[in-house]
């Protein structure tokens, strides 16, 4: 399907405050990825690399042990296997990327 409405998507709930609407390509992933104020992820980890783009608000990363604050226009890339967090210090709007090698 190479081309999108992403409105058309279904919203899915991921986490407490956490939803988005999820798309996959043949080799990636996609979101558009909603997060509450003050919603946080677990801290995880996963095989394949992650990039985060934010659109909209404030965000706290956690990426291994040093947290960055981030806000629109930033982008976070996590290596694969790398322990990570994000929480939301403001309402935010992301994409996120996943990368799957096979």
């Amino acid at each position: 399907m190479p081309v999108l409405d992403a409105n058309e998507i279904t919203i899915s709930n991921y986490l407490p405050g956490i939803s988005g609407r999820f798309f996959k390509s043949e080799n990636n992933s996609f979101s558009f990825t909603h997060f509450e104020k003050k919603a946080v992820s677990p801290i995880h980890k996963h095989s394949f690399e992650q990039v985060i783009i934010i659109l909209k608000g404030e965000m706290e990363f956690l990426l291994e042990d040093k947290k960055h604050t981030m806000k629109k226009g930033g982008v976070m890339i996590v290596p694969s296997n790398i322990c990570h967090q994000c929480t939301a210090l403001t309402d935010c709007l992301l994409i996120e990327i996943f990368q799957h090698y096979e």
